[in-house]
């Protein structure tokens, strides 16, 4: 190469340090110099030091999307913990995260990171940390909500990341899903308690809070999608007893505090105004939303249901 300057090499060679956490090889970076060589010599803009770094970054960031979207999983990984520290810039630069903790913020930074490499579009043109921040706020801004829009107060949250990161460890140390009572006997709380507080991190229960010594969460826990059915898999009694739920559900939730948005989505997930039952990923598109946040509003949703007394009917039913 010889149209860059000299001095810029000193720029670059610090760009691929920066990059050796991947162990990627020499002959890696030798296609993207070329590439860079080409873009300098036909992009009048490239020629500034700014926009050259910028594009060489951008060169690589494309490459090694290009791969792991082929299937490396090894780059991936690799790829996704060199921008975790993306994921506390993000945090450090707004107080209103203060909320969450660095492993919350990571937790759920990670999986924006996944979902923008899996998206990420190359003909825009712009750097990969340009185009995750946004997914990564969201990701924050909806773990925010697990939190605060559910009603927890500070108090709470913190008894809720306790619970979990014990749940977590237990997993781990005893190699299955550890009971409620074990969650409860290692956080010193009631059983209640701490099934009531990983009621925000399973599928929402519309049974009520009875029982829970004898099975974990996860397995108490009913979906209210496993219970509510394609009609056409089922008898005539059993298509009955289905219409049956869903009127009573459309009830409850017309009786309830819904958003528009949260009304949005159960009509659609459960067919209450027709017959089609749609994904996640529909109901996103018609909303233009991820399927995460989706999954979250329906939980919201289902929470609010659950928590009116009024909703006896539908309790009353699911324990059939």
């Amino acid at each position: 190469m010889t149209t860059i300057k000299t001095q810029d090499y000193e720029k670059i060679n610090k760009v691929i340090e920066e990059y050796s956490v991947l162990n990627l090889e020499k002959k890696f970076y030798d296609q993207i110099l070329e590439n860079l060589e080409l873009a300098f010599k036909t992009d009048q803009e490239t020629k500034t030091k700014a926009n050259l770094i910028a594009t060489f970054r951008r060169l690589i960031d494309n490459e090694i999307i290009s791969k792991i979207q082929k299937g490396d999983k090894q780059l991936k990984k690799a790829y996704i913990l060199k921008n975790i520290s993306l994921i506390i810039s993000v945090k450090n630069k707004n107080t209103i995260y203060n909320q969450l903790t660095e492993d919350e913020a990571i937790s759920a930074g990670v999986l924006a990171l996944d979902l923008a490499i899996k998206q990420f579009q190359f003909d825009k043109m712009c750097l990969f940390s340009t185009y995750a921040i946004p997914k990564i706020t969201n990701a924050l801004n909806v773990e925010l909500g697990v939190l605060n829009n559910n009603g927890f107060d500070s108090k709470t949250a913190k008894k809720y990341r306790e619970v979990k990161k014990i749940k977590d460890s237990l997993e781990i140390e005893l190699s299955r899903k550890p009971s409620a009572q074990e969650i409860a006997d290692s956080a010193k709380m009631s059983v209640s308690t701490v099934n009531q507080l990983l009621l925000f991190d399973s599928c929402i229960s519309l049974q009520g809070n009875d029982n829970y010594n004898n099975t974990t969460p996860e397995d108490y826990y009913i979906s209210i999608d496993k219970l509510i059915n394609v009609p056409n898999q089922f008898s005539v009694e059993e298509q009955v007893e289905n219409n049956v739920l869903k009127e009573i559900l459309y009830e409850s939730f017309t009786q309830s505090r819904l958003t528009y948005r949260e009304k949005t989505v159960l009509i659609e997930r459960y067919g209450l105004e027709s017959r089609k039952f749609l994904t996640l990923k529909e109901v996103g598109e018609q909303l233009d939303l991820s399927k995460q946040r989706i999954r979250q509003i329906e939980l919201n949703a289902l929470n609010k249901i659950k928590s009116r007394r009024k909703n006896a009917p539908l309790k009353i039913f699911l324990k059939k």
